[in-house]
C-alpha cells in the first residue's frame, strides 16, 4: 500500500503543477475546473497518507499565519466587503485547502521536493521552448499585440514565470556546482561515473531549463521580472558557496575596495532601472498613478480596507475624485482602465487594510526566512515572485498562486515523525481530523465551483448573440446565467447593455450598477446615462455622463453623449459649449470614431 500511496502522491503533485502549462484566461475556464478537481484528488491522497503511513505533521508559526490570514479574509468578506466576489473567494478557499494538503503530502517522501523541483524546471523548459517557437513564427501567441506570451495572455506574466524558473534552475546548478565538477573530473577516467551523481538528472534539466529560458527571457520585456531575477542572483551571491570563487572581492580585501565595488554595483543597478523606465516611460507613469490612487484609498480605510474583492470599484471612485480636484493633472493623457493594481501589496492593503497586509507579509517573509535558513533553492524563486508582485499582478494568475502556495508550504515544513500507532495516537487523530476537514471542504465546494465554471463556459458560447447585436436573444440567455455570474463585471456589462438595447432601462441600470462596483471601466456609467435619458431623466443622465468623464478624462465619448443629451433636452447653449470642448479635445486614442465625433461637433457649432 505504501508504494501505491507514494505513486499517487507523485501523480497528484505532478498534475497540480501541470496546470501551469494550461493556457491562462481572464475569466474562469477549464484551467480552474482542472485545478479544483486536482485539489479534490489530493485530499483523497492525503487521507490515504495519514491512515496508512503512521505520519504526523509538525506545525509551524507560518501555518498559524496562514490560518489567521484566511480567517481574516473570511470576516473581511462577510462584514466589510459590499461586493460579490464569490469566484475569487472560492479560489482562495481552494488555495488554503491546497496548502494544508501539501503540508501533509510533501513530507511523506524524502525525494518529493526533488520531484517538485523537476516538474517546475520542466514547466520552465516547456514554456521557454513555446516562447521560442512563437518568436520564430511556428506558434502563434495568445495576444494579437505581442509576439511572445507562452501559455499566458500577455508577456508580463510570462516573463515573471520564466524569471522564477531561471532563478530556481541557476540556484540548483550553483548549489551543486562543486560536487558536479568533482565528479566530472572522475568521469574523464571513468565516463559512467557521472551517472552516480544523485541529482545528475535534475542538474541536466536545470541546465536545459536555464539555457532555453535565458534565450527568450529578455524578449518578454518584463522589467519587474528582470529586476526580481537580479535581486535573486544577488542573494545567491551571499548565500551559495559556489559564488565564493566567483565573487569580485573577498573578505580579506581592504574596506575601500569593497566600498568602490558596492558603489559601482549600485550605480549599474540605477542605470539599469533608468533604462527600464525610459523603455516604457508611459507605462511606468501609468503605474505610478495607479499606486498613488491605491495609497489614497489605503489612507481612507487604513485598518481593515474597503473589503475583499472591492479594489477596482473603489479605485474608480477615487480616481474620479482625484481628477475632479486636479483637472489639469499630467496623468490625464496616460491613464487607462486598469484591470489590476500592478502592485499586489497595495492591492491587498486597499482591500484588507494594514491588518491583511501585515498578515500577508508575515507569511511571505516568514517562508523566505525559513527557505533561506534551510538553504532551499525555492527561496530564490520566491524572491523573484515577491519582487515581481511589487510591479505586476501574479496573485491574479492561478499558476503563480499555485507556486506561492507551494513555496510557502515548503518553507513552513517542520518535518515528519514516524512512530507506532499507540505512541502518537492523539496527534495522529488530530491530523486525520484535519485531513478529513480539508477533504470534505474540497469535495463540498467542488459542485459550486464547477457550476460557476460551466456558467462561464456557457456565457462564452452565447456571446456571439451579443456580438452580433442580437440583443433580445442575448438578454434571455444572460438572464439564465446571471445568478452564477453576477460577480463577473464583463458579463454584467454585456447583460446590462443587452437590457438597454431592448429598452428595459430600469432593469439595465440595476445590473450595470452591480457591475460598476466590480470594475474601473467608465463605460458602465455611459450606458447608465443612456438608460436615464431613455426614461426622460435628463438630470441623472447628465450626472452619469459627467461621472464617466471624471473617471477617465482622456476619453471623448462621455463629452459626445453630453452634447447629444443637451441637444435632445433643448439646452442649446450647453450643447454648443460641449461641442466646442469636443472640437478642442485631444483624446488618448485618435480613432476613426473620435474623429467622427469631432466632425459632428464641429458641424453643430454656429
Amino acid at each position: 500500500m505504501g508504494k501505491v500511496v507514494t505513486l499517487l502522491s507523485y501523480l497528484g503533485i505532478g498534475l497540480m503543477l501541470a496546470i501551469i502549462l494550461v493556457p491562462t484566461n481572464l475569466d474562469l475556464d477549464k484551467q480552474d475546473l482542472y485545478f479544483v478537481r486536482v485539489v479534490a484528488g489530493l485530499s483523497i491522497n492525503a487521507l490515504m497518507i495519514v491512515f496508512f503511513s503512521k505520519t504526523r505533521v509538525k506545525w509551524s508559526l507560518i501555518d498559524g499565519a496562514v490560518l489567521l490570514f484566511f480567517l481574516y479574509l473570511f470576516v473581511n468578506y462577510q462584514v466589510i466587503s459590499q461586493v460579490d466576489a464569490s469566484a475569487k473567494w472560492f479560489q482562495s478557499c481552494y488555495l488554503v485547502i491546497l496548502y494544508g494538503l501539501l503540508r501533509i503530502i510533501l513530507p511523506y517522501s524524502k525525494i518529493m521536493k526533488n520531484f517538485v523541483l523537476a516538474v517546475i524546471l520542466f514547466c520552465g523548459l516547456w514554456e521557454s521552448i513555446l516562447g521560442l517557437m512563437q518568436i520564430l513564427g511556428f506558434q502563434s501567441s495568445r495576444h494579437s499585440l505581442f509576439v511572445i506570451t507562452g501559455t499566458f495572455f500577455n508577456p508580463g506574466p510570462y516573463g515573471g514565470f520564466l524569471g522564477i524558473t531561471l532563478s530556481v534552475a541557476l540556484g540548483f546548478m550553483l548549489k551543486h556546482y562543486q560536487r558536479f565538477v568533482r565528479l566530472c573530473k572522475v568521469a574523464r577516467r571513468i565516463p559512467l561515473a557521472i551517472l552516480k551523481l544523485p541529482d545528475f538528472g535534475i542538474f541536466i534539466l536545470s541546465f536545459l531549463s536555464f539555457s532555453f529560458s535565458f534565450v527568450v527571457f529578455f524578449s518578454a520585456m518584463s522589467r519587474a521580472a528582470i529586476l526580481g531575477l537580479l535581486i535573486s542572483v544577488a542573494v545567491m551571491g551571499v548565500t551559495l558557496p559556489a559564488f565564493k570563487s566567483l565573487r569580485v572581492f573577498h573578505p580579506s580585501e581592504n574596506r575601500s575596495k569593497k566600498i568602490v565595488m558596492v558603489t559601482l554595483s549600485a550605480i549599474l543597478l540605477l542605470i539599469g532601472m533608468g533604462v527600464a523606465y525610459f523603455v516604457k516611460k508611459e507605462s511606468a507613469h501609468s503605474r505610478l498613478f495607479i499606486w498613488n490612487v491605491s495609497c489614497r484609498l489605503i489612507d481612507k480605510h487604513p485598518l481593515v480596507g474597503h473589503g475583499f474583492g472591492a479594489y477596482l470599484g473603489v479605485y474608480k471612485e477615487e480616481a474620479a475624485d482625484y481628477f475632479r480636484a486636479h483637472p489639469s493633472s499630467p496623468a490625464i493623457p496616460i491613464v487607462d482602465v486598469p484591470d489590476y493594481g500592478f502592485n499586489e501589496y497595495l492591492h491587498t492593503g486597499v482591500e484588507t487594510g494594514i491588518v491583511g497586509l501585515l498578515l500577508l507579509a508575515s507569511i511571505l517573509f516568514g517562508s523566505l526566512y525559513r527557505l533561506l535558513k534551510t538553504k532551499n533553492i525555492f527561496s530564490y524563486g520566491l524572491i523573484v515572485m515577491m519582487v515581481f508582485a511589487f510591479f505586476s499582478f501574479p496573485f491574479s494568475q492561478l499558476p503563480f498562486l499555485i507556486l506561492i502556495v507551494l513555496f510557502v508550504a515548503v518553507g513552513a515544513e517542520g518535518g515528519t515523525h514516524k512512530k507506532e500507532y499507540g505512541q502518537v495516537l492523539t496527534k495522529r487523530v488530530s491530523v486525520i481530523l484535519f485531513c478529513l476537514v480539508l477533504a470534505v471542504a474540497s469535495l463540498g465546494l467542488l459542485d459550486l465551483y464547477k457550476e460557476k465554471v460551466k456558467a462561464t463556459e456557457a456565457w462564452k458560447q452565447v456571446r456571439h448573440l451579443y456580438n452580433m447585436q442580437r440583443y433580445q436573444e442575448a438578454r434571455v440567455e444572460y438572464a439564465q446565467l446571471y445568478p452564477l455570474l453576477k460577480d463577473n463585471p464583463r458579463f454584467l456589462f454585456e447583460y446590462g447593455h443587452s437590457l438597454h438595447k431592448t429598452e428595459r432601462y430600469v432593469q439595465s441600470n440595476a445590473i450595470l450598477k452591480e457591475g460598476a462596483k466590480l470594475s474601473s471601466d467608465p463605460m458602465f456609467y455611459n450606458v447608465v446615462g443612456n438608460n436615464y435619458k431613455g426614461i426622460g431623466d435628463y438630470i441623472q443622465a447628465e450626472e452619469s455622463y459627467l461621472y464617466a468623464f471624471e473617471i477617465l478624462p482622456n476619453r471623448i465619448y462621455p463629452l459626445y453623449l453630453l452634447m447629444k443629451l443637451y441637444m435632445e433636452s433643448n439646452q442649446k447653449e450647453k450643447a454648443y459649449l460641449k461641442a466646442q470642448q469636443i472640437v478642442d479635445f485631444s483624446p488618448k486614442i485618435d480613432s476613426p470614431a473620435a474623429r467622427e465625433m469631432k466632425r459632428e461637433a464641429n458641424a453643430l457649432l454656429p
